[in-house]
Order: C-alpha cells, then structure tokens, then sequence
C-alpha cells in the first residue's frame, strides 16, 4: 500500500527544514534566497507492506530496499523497526565490509600506519554531521552500485555527492573553518577525493577532480596551526595526510609546507616519531628539489641567461646534485637505523592462493614500499642532471659522474622491481578497497620511472619490469588504479607535471 503523508502543500526542503513556504513554483523563493537547493513539491510515497524480512544472504537483496530509500523519493518501512537510519546503517556497513582487507576493522597497528584516522573520524562523525554522512553514504552506494552494476545507487551516489560538495564548499566559504570544526570537513573531503579515484568519469576529469579534492585537503590542514595536529584524532588525520596528499604536491611540482621545520617537529611534541614519519620527512623534501629543478629548467630554457651566465648555471647544477645526494644520505642513514623492516623474504608475503590477506604483515610491507618509492624519486632526478636534462652545457665527463649516474639507475631499477613484487600482496582479493591507500603511489612511481628510462638507449633490460607492470594493470582488482593513472598522464601530457 502507498500513499503521501501529511496535509502540507509546502516544498520538501522547507519542510524538512521546519520553515515556512511560499509555495511559489518551480522553486520557492525562501529557499533560493536563503541558499538551499529546493526540492519541489513531489511528495515522497510511503510504502508499507505486510511484515516482511530483510534477505541477507546475498548483496543485491539491498536493491528493492534501497531502490527508494537512497532515492529520497520513497520511505519503505519493512516493520517499525527499521528506520531510514537503519538502512542507511546497513548500506555504510556493506561498504566497509567491501573496503576493509576481509571485510573486517583493521589492526590498531595497521590503523597507525595508514587511513586509521580517516576511518574512524568518518565512523564517529557520520552520524552527527550531515556532510560526512552523505560523502560516506555516497562512497557507500557508488562502491556497492558499481559492484553490483545498479544504476540507480550510482545515481544516488552523486546526488549525494553534490549535495556534500555544496556542503562542504558552503561551510569553508561563510566560516572559515578552524579548530574542531576542520575534523568534520577533512574526513569528508577525504571521502570525496576516494569517490572521484573510483569514478567512471571522463579520463581527463578524472585526475583534475581527484586533485582538486587533495589540494582543497592541503588548504584545509593549514587553517591550523602546527599545533592543533600534536594530539587526538587530530594528529591521526595529520599523520594520515602527510603521505596521500604528497603524491599530488609531485605531481604539482610545487614545495609543501609539510616540508618547513615546525611542521616536521611541533606535530610531535606529545609523540614519538615512528620510522615511517621519519622516512615520509624525507619524502616530504622531494616536491621542494622538482620546484627547483622547474624553475632551473625555465632559465636554460631561456637563449639569454644561458649565455649570460655559463658559470652560474653550472654551480646551480652541482647545488642540485648537492641536494640529491644529501637526500641520499638522509634515506641510507634510515634504512641504517631501521634495518628491520627488510628481514622479511618479500616471497614469503606473497600468497595469492589464500582467500584471504594477513593485515598483520602490511605495516612493514607498506613502509618499504615508501622507502622504495623515495628512492627512485631521488634517483631518477640524479639521474636526469647526471645527462644534462636540465642543462645545455658541456657535460661533467668525469668518473665520479658516470659511477654516480650508473649507481642512481641501477638503485632505481632494483627500488622498480622490488615494488612491483610487493604489489601482489596489495593487490590481493581479500584487500578490498583499502589497497587504493597502497597501490596508486606505488604503481604511479613505477609509471614515472619506465616513461622516464624508457627512451634512453641500452635500456632494453627494462622490458620485463615493463610487462610487470602492464599484467598488474590489466587485473581486475586494478582497474580504479588504471583508470586513475592513465588520466594522471594524460593530464601530465597536457599541463606537463611530476609523479
């Protein structure tokens, strides 16, 4: 049985606001005045039917439920214990279920190391934030609508999504959010950057939204001082960022301001650094070296001040290799220090015949990946000023160069490989997609080191790493990442960039 509820002649938006309505169509005026979207006079059905149960043998069962429920259209009351809420509930916790590696909540060592914030910041606030609660419903439903193949969750999906953007947008715009108030936005815009690596938009759109996401992230971190990150779920979200959002800052080739002093030290006065904060203090150093080598490059770039100052360009040049070989001695230092992580054999993390994964093994699997990751990151640009990238003048032929540059490409090749044999363990099926915390920093690091190599000569060695890489592409598990790599070059292409 359906009918309409209520006697009001009102728009939804004014009454579910509790506000008064002038009734006027399309959309009433109180609504456009005051900024909010109306939403017409169509008033929700209600469907009520004999008791009936909830199927939870099988995912889609979701469908006829969810079919009017995640819509707004229509409310269907299963008994009176089941409330939108509920089945909202049911949905987000499905979606974990399909995010978290075997569905279940991660170890609190794992959460330490990875989106242990994100996580529970969304887990705490969805609830009593409207925002946070339509960018985790509407990550929920797009995950479980592709999955699945469902159409209407897909469109659900992003008017939720939009309506959390405007939220979001809205907020910073009127307030200028600091304090407390940045820990309900960060984990939502977090949510909203996940939702844009797992969209099947355009693939030039893709990379742009997906960045425009992380920037608006890294503008919101500086809205607080240092110290605002130094305790609670605050330093989580803080230790969460410094790593996803430094992928963008490469790409951008632009410093970050996790690379200044205070923010490398204040974040940690009530807490000790663990291995990876320090290794991720190195890679926070790398954008700061790309900007210098764009600005380096620019001046070459330029028939005057090449002639003008020969000698000057040189110098600048062995300040860069300068700067590379002090990050150099930063990242052998910490692998001295903290040697441990690599005792394991990588053959025996690598098990894709088990049904499920070992969260327990990642910590360690994940942090030599950063490391790896930061090596050919240092190398590949050694490298490049090595062979006269960057410069037109006469090249350094000496011994000390060539043993330099030969080092650089064979530690970068080895630092490609070790990566791409890890990648079966994050790409295991019982990962989820929590692997996207992992896989697209790693897979987009070896990207750039075979487009990089690729066209020197004698490179031919190259061609297994490179078929390693296209096989971990064409899986299944990996099509979010393919998608998402292939707009970052094609983007790259265009505006040029790092990563």
């Amino acid at each position: 049985m359906t009918y309409q509820p209520g006697r009001s002649k009102a728009c939804i938006t004014c009454l579910r606001r509790r506000k008064g309505c002038d009734k006027q169509k399309p959309t009433c005026e109180r609504c456009l005045k005051s900024g909010f979207k109306c939403e017409g006079y169509d008033r929700p059905l209600v469907f009520r039917p004999a008791k009936q149960q909830l199927s939870t043998t099988k995912s889609r069962s979701l469908a006829p439920l969810a079919l009017a429920q995640a819509r707004g259209e229509r409310s269907i009351l299963l008994n009176d214990s089941l409330s939108h809420t509920a089945y909202q509930a049911r949905v987000i916790g499905l979606f974990w279920s399909l995010y978290l590696p075997n569905g279940k909540a991660l170890p609190e060592q794992l959460a330490s190391i990875s989106v242990g914030g994100w996580i529970e910041a969304m887990r705490e606030s969805e609830l009593r934030n409207s925002i946070v609660g339509k960018t985790l419903l509407s990550l929920a439903l797009r995950l479980v609508g592709r999955r699945d193949e469902v159409n209407w969750m897909n469109e659900q999906s992003r008017r939720l999504y939009g309506e959390a953007l405007h939220g979001v947008c809205r907020t910073i715009a009127l307030r200028q959010p600091q304090g407390e108030e940045t820990m309900l936005l960060l984990p939502a815009i977090r949510s909203l950057s996940l939702i844009e690596a797992i969209e099947s938009t355009k693939t030039e759109h893709k990379a742009q939204n997906w960045q425009t996401h992380n920037l608006g992230e890294y503008d919101l971190f500086q809205m607080n001082p240092p110290s605002f990150y130094a305790t609670g779920r605050a330093h989580q979200l803080f230790l969460d960022a410094r790593l996803s959002l430094i992928m963008t800052l490469l790409i951008k080739r632009k410093k970050a301001f996790f690379a200044e002093a205070e923010w490398k030290t204040v974040p940690w006065l009530l807490n000790k650094k663990s291995p990876k904060d320090h290794l991720i203090d190195i890679l926070c150093d790398i954008p700061s070296l790309y900007e210098q080598l764009d600005a380096f490059a620019q001046v070459k770039a330029s028939p005057l001040m090449n002639k003008a100052s020969p000698l000057m360009n040189k110098i600048k040049k062995q300040g860069l290799i300068s700067t590379c070989r002090d990050l150099e001695a930063r990242l052998t230092q910490w692998q001295t220090e903290f040697i441990y992580f690599f005792d394991t054999d990588q053959e025996e993390l690598n098990n894709p015949c088990s049904t499920t994964c070992d969260p327990e093994i990642l910590p360690a699997a994940h942090v030599r990946s950063i490391y790896w990751i930061t090596g050919i990151l240092i190398y590949t640009e050694w490298y490049d000023l090595l062979h006269d990238k960057y410069i037109n003048i006469d090249k350094i032929g000496n011994s000390n160069a060539t043993t330099e540059a030969t080092r650089a490409y064979k530690l970068s090749t080895l630092y490609c490989r070790n990566i791409l044999d890890s990648l079966t363990l994050f790409l295991h099926p019982a990962m989820g997609m929590y692997r996207l915390s992992f896989t697209s920093f790693q897979l987009a690091s070896v990207q750039r080191f075979l487009r990089l190599f690729e066209g020197y000569a004698g490179n031919a060695g190259l061609e297994q790493e490179r078929r390693l890489f296209d096989n971990y592409l064409a899986q299944e598990e990996c099509k979010y990442e393919r998608q998402l790599l292939a707009s970052l070059e094609k983007n790259r292409s265009v505006v040029g960039g790092g990563v």
